[in-house]
């Protein structure tokens, strides 16, 4: 996605009013952070964190805060850069960064007196880019991306982050078909997947929903075929 167009799709995401809201939730980012300024090179992945904006672009980062007019510069682990084509996600104060090009490696990142955090979590089961990354609770889900050989792929993983020793779990396959760079987001208590591209940079419209519970004495669960994409 160019960086335009990435800066665009983040600030729309911002403007959106949260599914759910919290005593714990984060206070909202003005959607003029991007407009305004954007950050110093173009990114290569962007994530809100409490009330930040994050840029990571290689082994730069930087951040600008809600009502800040400047991008101010993180400090990175040593050797520490960007993966290229990882998914990532976010929930306002940790930032998970999803496999990457013939990677499998995951990653959480945080923000902490002007240093941006890096730890491990378990690798993936198998290397995945582009893939689509969401967050049902504390479990990480992980949709389709392309494998090490670069052929879009159907799995979906699972992390639970609360359990106390996670571990990778594999679920029902992407109806649809292997696909790669799908748009993924969260209603409530299911993920909802639309598009994406097959291995041969065909274009999908299908939509679905992946549900791991019940919604008001309904019993379906698992994916849940939507209204196509235009």
């Amino acid at each position: 996605m160019r960086p335009l167009r990435l800066l665009a799709l983040l600030a729309s995401l911002i403007a959106l009013p949260p599914v759910a809201v919290s005593a714990d939730t984060p206070p909202p980012v003005s959607t003029s952070l991007l407009a305004e300024a954007p950050p110093p090179a173009a990114p290569d992945h962007l994530a809100v964190l409490g009330d930040q904006v994050v840029a990571l672009a290689g082994d730069l980062a930087w951040s600008r805060r809600s009502g800040t007019a400047d991008w101010t510069p993180l400090t990175l682990p040593a050797g520490f850069r960007a993966p290229v084509g990882a998914g990532g996600v976010a929930d306002g104060r940790d930032w998970l960064l999803v496999g990457g090009e013939h990677r499998a490696e995951v990653l959480r990142l945080s923000l902490s007196s002007g240093t941006l955090v890096v730890s491990p979590l378990p690798p993936l089961p198998a290397p995945r880019a582009h893939a689509g990354a969401a967050l049902l609770g504390r479990i990480l889900h992980v949709v389709g991306g392309l494998d090490g050989e670069g052929r879009a792929t159907a799995t979906l993983f699972a992390l639970d982050l609360a359990a106390t020793a996670p571990a990778w779990s594999e679920g029902p396959p992407h109806p649809a078909g292997p696909l790669s760079h799908p748009g993924v987001a969260v209603n409530f208590n299911e993920i909802l997947v639309v598009g994406g591209r097959t291995s041969e940079g065909v274009h999908l419209a299908a939509a679905h929903s992946y549900r791991l519970k019940p919604v008001d004495g309904f019993t379906t669960t698992g994916w849940i075929a939507r209204t196509p994409a235009p």
